[in-house]
């Protein structure tokens, strides 16, 4: 069977929209939607005047909230996943977070998701001795990739020869799916995660 990589944030769960919540009005003044956001920083929407740290600081800030916990899945994630494993499929999370964050995740796949992930890996490069996706991908021998990140999937596609699911995210329409071995998908597409073998 084969080795799966699993994003965590805006690929299982609804981390981006439930931000936009907790946030909207307090920090923003005005009313932000999933749709405005080409990127997944604040940061980066015109006549906005928040920087790379404070959206960073906005993320930590949900991710030690009770939100967190409370933050919903993306319909039919759960089922697809439970699938996968059912099939003898290996699932790891790869993720672009702080390590510190690692237990949040841990604290919500053993409440939502049971016994599905094998592990969890967080990626970042703030800090010196901390890995990329890109290099965890390479250590664990993925054959599949599923991310919101056009980025990461492109990568993986062109330099590791793997299959890739970039999830339909408002910041993703623009892909066109030329990429072979690479396509844009929703959870409730059964017969997409049915290629997976």
């Amino acid at each position: 069977m084969s080795i799966i990589s699993v994003d965590f944030d805006d690929t299982i769960l609804q981390t981006m929209q439930a931000i936009l919540q907790m946030q909207n009005n307090i920090i923003f003044g005005r009313v932000l939607y999933k749709q405005d956001l080409q990127d997944i920083f604040f940061s980066k929407l015109d006549g906005m005047s928040h920087t790379k740290a404070q959206d960073l600081e906005m993320r930590d800030a949900f991710i030690q909230s009770d939100l967190h916990l409370q933050t919903p899945m993306y319909p039919h994630a759960q089922q697809q996943l439970q699938a996968l494993q059912d099939a003898g499929h290996t699932l790891h999370i790869v993720t672009w977070r702080h390590e510190k964050h690692k237990k949040a995740i841990h604290t919500y796949l053993d409440t939502h998701l049971p016994w599905i992930f094998t592990d969890v890996h967080v990626c970042n490069t703030s800090l010196p001795h901390e890995i990329t996706k890109k290099e965890r991908y390479e250590r664990l021998w993925v054959s599949y990739i599923i991310d919101d990140s056009r980025r990461q999937v492109t990568w993986a596609v062109q330099k590791l020869w793997v299959q890739g699911f970039i999830m339909d995210q408002p910041r993703n329409q623009s892909y066109a799916n030329d990429l072979p071995w690479a396509q844009r998908v929703h959870w409730r597409q059964d017969s997409a995660f049915a290629q997976i073998s």
